[in-house]
């Protein structure tokens, strides 16, 4: 997108950077290979934001990146962060939820480089609404949970299996090696919302008229909700109808959606139902670094329930490395870990009931 000035940065240097520009710009951050690309408009008068992703893309390849829906950012009154999807250059592919590799996932990437964006433009995660439509809607609502923010969701999978094969199949000839099948809670909203625990704001906006949407993607969605045991979140789902004869392309007016956008980030949070306090036991945690041995020591509080178990995830760069089971073991060991930032993740489950809790990052040298 010619109109708007590129600035790449290294994904270590990510931290130095104050994104301070006083015009929309491009940032390419470069990390282990991956060009991971946002437009950021910042508006220093407001603590919020909103972010969009981007659905299928029919522009020719030499356009790429391309933010849609970028012409909004001047009808919205505070700062927007647009993120293009890097699966789209991993083959001949114009749809990729985001999806990477089993090996990367790039959503989750993308997350944790929105965190830092968001932190440098002032705004909270509860104070950002993550939109899109179609396939943006629903890396909107992953992004939603993994970041604990908002979301508006037009016409968005839930599911993006069910999705129109012919996308369906080629991703997955583009993305999956040989053996290899998706992973659960990477195509699966419901999936997510359970190995987080966390129940994020959702607000969808859904065309009526396509049956497709709404056997597919809308009625197992609320269906698995339905089972999903959360305890952290507010549990706010918000569905609106609409009608359009464009099918699942048929959008409401520009100006309803900048409106409803607006909306969702005026809702307050005191309106929505908390979860019941104490539903996983508290614990503490530490690092404690020898060398390059990383150990976490995990501290429950005093006599935690007997069916309290813990699992670990080892990050490095941001990449899963290493992953455990649930056991009731509370402490974990990496023994000589090669130079890089890592970040552990630690999951707490009390019955049917967890959650997932990051520990700060830390660099080994």
């Amino acid at each position: 997108m010619a109109q708007y000035p590129v600035m790449e940065i290294l994904y270590e240097e990510l931290g130095a950077e104050p994104f301070r520009c006083a015009e929309p710009a491009i940032y390419a951050v470069l990390k282990e290979g991956v060009r991971f690309e946002f437009l950021v408009k910042r508006q220093p008068e407001s603590a919020q934001a909103v972010v969009f992703g981007t659905g299928r893309l029919t522009l020719p390849r030499e356009k790429w990146p391309f933010f849609s829906r970028h012409s909004w950012m001047r009808s919205i009154p505070c700062s927007c962060v647009f993120y293009f999807d890097p699966t789209l250059y991993l083959g001949d592919i114009d749809l990729g939820w985001c999806y990477g590799t089993n090996d990367r996932w790039y959503l989750e990437e993308i997350a944790g480089i929105l965190a830092v964006i968001l932190r440098k433009l002032g705004v909270s995660p509860e104070n950002a609404v993550m939109t899109g439509s179609s396939g943006g809607g629903f890396t909107s609502i992953l992004l939603a949970t993994l970041l604990r923010s908002r979301c508006l969701a037009i016409n968005p999978q839930t599911d993006f299996r069910q999705y129109w094969k012919r996308y369906v199949d080629l991703l997955a000839e583009t993305v999956l090696l040989p053996g290899e099948s998706w992973i659960e809670e990477r195509v699966n909203a419901a999936a997510l919302i359970r190995r987080e625990g966390y129940f994020p704001y959702i607000h969808i906006l859904q065309n009526i008229d396509v049956r497709s949407d709404l056997d597919n993607h809308i009625l197992p969605f609320v269906s698995a909700l339905n089972r999903v045991n959360m305890n952290s979140g507010y549990r706010k789902l918000r569905i609106e109808f609409y009608s359009h004869p464009e099918g699942h392309n048929g959008m409401p007016p520009n100006d309803a959606c900048v409106a409803a956008i607006l909306e969702d980030l005026q809702a307050s949070y005191l309106d929505t139902i908390p979860v019941e306090e104490k539903t996983v036991q508290p614990v503490s945690a530490e690092y404690r670094l020898s060398g390059r041995d990383l150990t976490v020591c995990l501290k429950p509080g005093s006599d935690p329930p007997s069916r309290t178990t813990f699992a670990f995830y080892l990050y490095r760069n941001g990449q899963v490395l290493d992953k455990t089971g649930y056991a009731r073991e509370t402490e974990k060991i990496y023994r000589d870990l090669a130079p890089g930032r890592y970040q552990v993740k630690y999951f707490v489950k009390t019955g049917e009931r967890k959650q997932g809790f990051p520990l700060e990052e830390i660099d080994i040298s």
